[in-house]
C-alpha cells in the first residue's frame, strides 16, 4: 500500500517541478524527488542504518574484492551500442549542416585541409 503511494507522490513532485517550474528548480526535479523520496522512507522506517553502525571510520579498498569478468554477451552489445551511436552522430552532423548551415555535404568534405 504504502510503496505504491510513494510511487506515486514522487512522480508527481518530480513531474511538478519539470513542469510547473523553470530555471534551476526545473533543472533539479530528478534530485529534488530523490531527496524527497529519502526523507520519505526515513520517516517510514524503510532505511536500515546497520551496516554504518558496523564499519569502521577508515577502511582501504581491496582491487577486484569482487573478482573480474568479461561477459561476451556485454562486449557484443556495447559494440552494437556503440555502433549505433556513431551513426546516429553522423546523422545529427550531417542534418545540422545541410539544414542549419545550407551547405551541401560533399562540399564540407572537400573544404577539410589535406596534408600534401
Amino acid at each position: 500500500g504504502y510503496l505504491l503511494t510513494m510511487r506515486f507522490l514522487l512522480l508527481f513532485n518530480c513531474g511538478d517541478y519539470n513542469m510547473c517550474c523553470t530555471g534551476y528548480i526545473q533543472l533539479a526535479g530528478i534530485v529534488i524527488g530523490v531527496i524527497v523520496g529519502y526523507v520519505m522512507a526515513l520517516f517510514l522506517k524503510m532505511i536500515d542504518f546497520s551496516g554504518i553502525a558496523d564499519a569502521g571510520w577508515l577502511t582501504i579498498p581491496v582491487p577486484f574484492r569482487f573478482g573480474i569478468s568479461f561477459s561476451p554477451t556485454a562486449v557484443v552489445a556495447i559494440i552494437l551500442l556503440t555502433v549505433v551511436n556513431v551513426m546516429q552522430t553522423v546523422g545529427d552532423i550531417t542534418g545540422t549542416t545541410v539544414g542549419g548551415f545550407n551547405r551541401c555535404v560533399s562540399m564540407l568534405i572537400r573544404s577539410i585541409p589535406t596534408q600534401s
